[in-house]
């Protein structure tokens, strides 16, 4: 996953996940991380599940406001016992 977007937008971002090749149950707890680009992350959004995607809003009054930089998009399942964090892609603000 790749995303370009700028700082005036307040939009969903929708991170594709499948673990072995299968979407999630959406039961399952899903959140992401947005750390600059090269950080593991450190802080994570409570992510709604929509089509097999985890969804978070970005950008200004959102769940997650950026500035311009590059960022790495992480999400994070939860199936108790397991905790599974993964990267999963690049978000580019401009």
């Amino acid at each position: 996953m790749s995303l370009r977007i700028t700082t005036h937008t307040l939009e969903y971002v929708f991170v594709p996940v499948t673990v072995d090749g299968a979407t999630p149950d959406p039961g399952l707890g899903v959140e992401v991380a947005m750390p600059d680009e090269g950080s593991g992350p450190a802080t994570w959004i409570a992510g709604v599940w929509d089509a097999g995607r985890a969804r978070v809003l970005v950008g200004t009054g959102g769940d997650f406001a950026p500035t311009v930089g590059r960022y790495d998009v992480w999400v994070r399942i939860t199936s108790a016992p397991e905790l599974t964090a993964r990267n999963a892609g690049l978000l580019v603000v401009a």
